[in-house]
């Protein structure tokens, strides 16, 4: 579900298949860790297939949490951008809405 891969700029961590609300507690856990990382971290998801407000909120607490260090989401899935803009919170996130070439 959680991949991290560290770039030059930042630390990117890909997230991929069902986001929902089997999925949270574990998406959270996974989350976690990163909270305290020190450089910007972003959060791909153009492999995201499912996604419900269970994992929108943990995605949200994650961004809120990393306020000061940074964290964007990059290369929606048409899930993703489907499931925020159904929910209203395309804008709450700030990040420009980019889809995956694969979509």
């Amino acid at each position: 579900m959680l991949t991290p891969h560290q770039t030059d700029e930042q630390l990117m961590l890909k997230l991929d298949g069902e986001l929902t609300i089997y999925e949270a507690r574990n998406l959270f856990e996974q989350l976690t860790p990163f909270v305290s990382h020190s450089e910007k971290i972003a959060i791909e998801l153009s492999q995201v297939t499912a996604l419900d407000s269970s994992c929108v909120q943990v995605l949200m607490a994650f961004k809120k949490a990393r306020i000061e260090q940074g964290c964007e989401l990059i290369h929606h899935s048409e899930v993703v951008v489907d499931v925020l803009g159904k929910l209203g919170l395309v804008g709450w996130f700030h990040d420009p809405i980019v889809l995956s070439s694969s979509q």
